[in-house]
Order: structure tokens, then C-alpha cells, then sequence
């Protein structure tokens, strides 16, 4: 409860409080807007796998749907902050499953700790389009916990169930999930794994009807990728995005990347000697699955890596599975009593300093211009006014953020 409260909280300040007051781009235009069209006590169900994008987005839209429940004036802010406290249910699912895979508190509170206040991807907070990305880092590390109790097994399902079902990007958790069942024979990751395989199947079939999705384009050839992966992950996702110049389109380069990779190879080569080669297994897995995760991710969509404010939230996801390694590695190292308690203490300060100075550096998100747009409130109760001269079907258009967007209710929903 207290990591849910406190995540809660940070992830909520990184943004400016005006700017919750008017709700990000598809969270109005999309997601609200459908579930303000079939309102009801199982009516925003309709919706569920309702392609948008050309793929599912179910957790997004079971969340519209509860927020149509709220007075209409408050659903600008809740479907904002709905952002932030997933944000803090997954730190929450971070905290237990590495508490169990470390054995110890303070690698669970750190990758916890940086679920809200990773130092990059800011428009990632407080919105609900992009909180597919969290859930797909939470499908991510359920496939590698073994919960003790019947509520873990069902969170652990529903989790890796939602992602696939909110995110393309979650049907590789599934594949991952049934390859370590194959590979450990788990029973007890039996139903986690069928809720997986459902959901998944469900998330190709809405893909293969789905319109086509149409995009720009960006070369990004692979010795790109690899310069792109160790830029935005292992150097923005330990140092931020703050020392750069997001005004003068600063190219970063990949210095500090190449020297947390070099602490990183040292601190496994370290916990290798002296644990033994098994002790770095599950941090090797996580840093090979963000350099996939990562590929697999820009090489379709052809998002540059160069520009320091652009697509930054493709990058969230694999900058934690890097951190969630860093944190297991100095975690099994600090605990090798055959290594100098200097070199292990030195370590441990070396990255926990840059993992701060990053955060410090890059706290406040880029509110994307929402700051300056037209509150809910004020535009809802503007389109009241003007309901009552119009019959219920009556159509009201709304502005939500970035500028050019707009949502479209019915007087009848809006007047309620």
C-alpha cells in the first residue's frame, strides 16, 4: 500500500497540475469517446477489442469505461491520473516480483522506485494511451515470479492477459511465458500461460481485421539501432534526458551508454567469480530481451533514435529491463562476501548516483503543451450551455491535447 500511495504521488507531480485538466489526445478522442457511446453498467464492454491503431487496446478502454461513471466536469482529471496510478500498480507488481527474484528490498525498491520516475519517455505520464508500456514491463517480469498464493497467480495472469490484449508488443510476453514453461515444465505457470495464449490469439485475430495503420517512415539500419539502444537506454535510461538541450535537437551520443555497459560487464563478470555463472543468468536474460525488445520495437516503425524529445516511449520499457538487471547485478554483488566490501560498496554508489542524478535532472516531464489548452471543466461546461439549445443527440466538439485534436460527445452524455 505505501508503494502504491507513494507511486501514486511522484508519478503525479512529474506533471504540471494544469496540465491533468485536459485529457491527452487519444484519451478523449478514442478511448472516451467510445465509452461514452455505450454507457452503462456493461455497455463500455462493447468495446473491449475495438481496434484503434490496428490493434486491441483493452486496458485502455476498460478504464475509459470506468471513468464514465464520474461526473462528466471530473472525467478530464480522472482519465489524466488514471495514467499515474497504473503507474503505481505496476511499481507495486515491480516491488513484489523482484523482492522474489532478489530476495531482497532495496532491488525491489529501486526498479519500483524507477517504474514512476524513469528519467525519460515523459509523455508516458499521466495519460492513459501510453499505459499499455507499463503493463507491458509488468507482463514482462510476471513471466519470472512464481507467486505463493492464489491472488498472485490471478494478478500474474490478468497482467500478462491485459498486455497482450492492450499492446502488439505484449504477445511477445506471451511467447516468452510459454518458453519458460516449456523449458521448466511449471504447473503452476499453466493458467497464467492459457489466459496468455487466449489473450494473444484474440490480439492477432483483432490485428489481422483491423484497417491498416498508416506512418512515416525513418531509416534506421541495425548498426543505428545499436548506437540508438545504448543513447536512449543504457545512457538516458541511467543519466536522463536532462542534460540535453531538447530545444536545440542535441544528438546524443553514446559515451555514457558504452560506460554503463562497460559497470555492467564488470559487475557480472564480478558476481560470475564469485557466485558462479547461474547468478547472472536472469539479469543476462532481462539485458538481452531490452536490446530485442528494442529492435523489434523502432525496426518496424521506423522511429528515429537520434532526436532527444521524439518517440521517447518506445525506449521506457527496455531502459527498465536494463535497470531491473543493473539492480539484480549490484544486489547479488553486494552480497558476495569473497569481493573487497570497497569495491562492492563502490559499485553500488557508483550506480545508485547516476541513477539519481538522473532522475534529478529529468523529474519534470514535458507537458506536451497541455498547460496552455482549454481545461475539461471549462469546455464542458461551455458545451452544456450550448446543449440547451439542441435536442440530445446533439453533437458537442471538445479540444484535447496536442493541439489540432478533438473529441466528440453527445448532449445526451454530456448533460447527464
Amino acid at each position: 500500500m505505501a508503494v502504491f500511495v507513494l507511486g501514486s504521488i511522484l508519478a503525479a507531480l512529474r506533471i504540471p497540475v494544469r496540465a491533468w485538466e485536459s485529457p491527452w489526445a487519444e484519451d478523449a478522442y478514442e478511448f472516451l469517446h467510445r465509452a461514452s457511446t455505450h454507457h452503462g453498467p456493461l455497455g463500455g464492454l462493447a468495446e473491449l477489442v475495438h481496434p484503434y491503431a490496428g490493434y486491441a487496446a483493452a486496458y485502455q478502454r476498460v478504464v475509459a469505461w470506468l471513468v464514465t461513471f464520474l461526473p462528466v466536469p471530473s472525467q478530464g482529471v480522472a482519465i489524466s491520473l488514471s495514467g499515474a496510478l497504473t503507474q503505481a500498480g505496476v511499481a507495486v507488481l515491480a516491488y513484489v516480483t523482484v523482492k522474489a527474484m532478489a530476495g531482497s528490498r532495496a532491488p525491489a525498491a529501486f526498479v519500483a522506485a524507477w517504474v514512476v520516475a524513469l528519467p525519460l519517455g515523459q509523455e508516458v505520464v499521466d495519460n492513459l494511451a501510453n499505459t499499455a508500456w507499463f503493463l507491458l514491463f509488468g507482463s514482462i517480469l510476471v513471466v519470472f515470479w512464481r507467486p505463493r498464493g492464489t491472488t498472485g497467480a490471478v494478478t500474474a495472469a490478468l497482467v500478462l492477459a491485459f498486455a497482450a490484449l492492450s499492446t502488439p508488443f505484449g504477445v511477445g510476453s506471451v511467447v516468452l511465458a510459454a518458453l519458460v514453461w516449456w523449458v521448466t515444465r511449471d504447473a503452476e505457470m499453466r493458467p497464467m500461460v492459457l489466459a496468455g495464449i487466449v489473450a494473444a490469439a484474440t490480439q492477432v485475430v483483432v490485428m489481422l481485421t483491423a484497417p491498416a495503420r498508416t506512418m512515416g517512415t525513418y531509416p534506421n539500419p541495425p548498426l543505428e539501432l545499436l548506437r540508438g539502444w545504448l543513447r536512449r537506454v543504457a545512457g538516458d535510461g541511467v543519466l536522463g534526458v536532462g542534460r540535453y538541450d531538447p530545444e536545440q535537437h542535441v544528438h546524443p551520443d553514446v559515451t555514457v551508454g558504452v560506460l554503463v555497459v562497460l559497470v555492467a560487464a564488470l559487475m557480472a563478470a564480478l558476481v560470475a567469480w564469485s557466485k558462479g555463472v547461474a547468478a547472472v543468468s536472469l539479469p543476462a536474460v532481462l539485458l538481452a530481451g531490452s536490446l530485442v525488445l528494442f529492435t523489434v520495437t523502432l525496426l518496424p516503425l521506423k522511429v528515429t533514435t537520434v532526436l532527444v524529445p521524439e518517440a521517447s516511449r518506445y525506449f521506457v520499457v527496455p531502459a527498465l529491463m536494463f535497470l531491473t538487471a543493473l539492480a539484480l547485478l549490484v544486489s547479488t554483488l553486494h552480497r558476495a562476501p569473497t569481493l573487497s566490501r570497497l569495491l562492492r560498496s563502490g559499485v553500488a554508489l557508483a550506480v545508485a548516483g547516476a541513477c539519481l542524478f538522473g532522475v534529478l535532472s529529468s523529474w519534470h516531464a514535458n507537458d506536451m503543451g497541455r498547460s496552455a489548452r482549454p481545461t475539461w471543466q471549462s469546455q464542458v461546461a461551455v458545451a452544456r450551455a450550448d446543449c440547451a439549445n439542441h435536442s440530445a443527440r446533439h453533437r458537442e466538439v471538445l479540444a484535447v491535447s496536442p493541439v489540432g485534436w478533438r473529441a466528440v460527445f453527445s448532449c445526451r452524455y454530456l448533460t447527464r
